[in-house]
Order: C-alpha cells, then sequence, then structure tokens
C-alpha cells in the first residue's frame, strides 16, 4: 500500500477509501476518508465518501455530520447537499429537507433528480402546488424511464388531487406508457 510508504499524502488514504468502500469494507473505508480529512481539511470529497460510508453503516448522525463538513469546506457541493437532503427528509425535516433541495437547485438547475425528490417532499409538507411544479419541470428534462413513469405517475396523482382531471389522466397515461415501453424493452433484452 502507498500509504505506509507516505503516509501524509491525504491522497493515498482518499483512493483506499474510495477502493474499500467499492469492496464494501465500510469501516474500513470511514477510517481511510477520515484520515484523509485529517491530513488535508479542505479536501472536502474525503468529507463526502466519508458520508457515504457512514451511510453504509447506518450511522445517520455521522453522515449528516461529514456532508455538513464538505459544504462547510465547498458551499457549492451539489452531491453533500442532496444526500443531506435525504438524510433530513428521512429524518422528518421536511423544511430543511426542502431547503438543501432548493440549493441543489440553485447550483444546477437541471438535477432532475433534486426535482423528483423535492416534489415527494413538497407532497409531504400539503404544497400540492410546488409538489406538481417541480414534477412537472423533473419531466420536462427527463428522458423516459422508469423514474420517468414514477414521476408522471406522482404528478397525474397530486393534479388529481387538486381536482385537474384532465391534466391528471393525460399524466396517468403517460405514466402507463412509459412503463409499458420500459417492461417492454427489458423483456427484449432477456429474450435475446
Amino acid at each position: 500500500r502507498a500509504s505506509l510508504y507516505d503516509p501524509n499524502n491525504y491522497l493515498y488514504y482518499y483512493n483506499l477509501g474510495k477502493t474499500q468502500y467499492l469492496s464494501k469494507k465500510y469501516s474500513d473505508a470511514v477510517q481511510s476518508f477520515s484520515s484523509a480529512a485529517r491530513l488535508n481539511g479542505s479536501f472536502a470529497p474525503a468529507r463526502y465518501n466519508l458520508g457515504l460510508a457512514y451511510l453504509k453503516l447506518k450511522n445517520d448522525s455521522q453522515a449528516l455530520e461529514a456532508f455538513k463538513k464538505a459544504i462547510e469546506i465547498n458551499p457549492e457541493y451539489e452531491k453533500a447537499y442532496l444526500e443531506m437532503a435525504r438524510l433530513l427528509s428521512k429524518k422528518g425535516d421536511r423544511n430543511a429537507a426542502e431547503n438543501s433541495y432548493k440549493k441543489v437547485l440553485s447550483i444546477n438547475s437541471v438535477n432532475t433528480t433534486a426535482l423528483m425528490e423535492l416534489g415527494s417532499v413538497y407532497y409531504d409538507n400539503k404544497k400540492p402546488a410546488l409538489a406538481e411544479e417541480s414534477w412537472l419541470r423533473a419531466l420536462t428534462m427527463m428522458q423516459p424511464s422508469q423514474n420517468y413513469s414514477l414521476t408522471a405517475f406522482n404528478l397525474s396523482s397530486v393534479l388529481f388531487e387538486q381536482g385537474k382531471i384532465e391534466e391528471a389522466l393525460t399524466y396517468a397515461k403517460k405514466a402507463y406508457r412509459s412503463e409499458e415501453r420500459r417492461v417492454g424493452k427489458e423483456c427484449l433484452k432477456r429474450c435475446r
């Protein structure tokens, strides 16, 4: 291991941590990412990946702290905001989650994952018009896929709840057709 020859090189520990993470050795990855972060306190990717490793170990509080630290180091760290939003939503802190998703979108306005998930947070926060807007925006940027089907279905549901029956029906049909195409393609792949 290169880290044995140069124990002060944070990149060695960082790369070792990535390898350990990919090998599902999450406790070892935590140690390596922690070493990288200790050796270079301004290297945000070490903190971000430390958070991911903590997530795999089901240590949400440590993961949240790691993502926050990555954001302190780099206030434009889109992926850290996204993971933080997911954790906050999971904890039931939907207002903080909403703010984190909005930050992702202020950094990257075409992040369809953030738009889809923000729509769900809006829906849970009883903000159907904002959920509708978020899911509609996501759909305009997405290619048909499983997420497209789910997002179109969610949009149709929130439209229906708002009494927008014709629009709801339109998106329900889009969800159905998209899912039908996706399943058909999967079947063709398996049949070959």
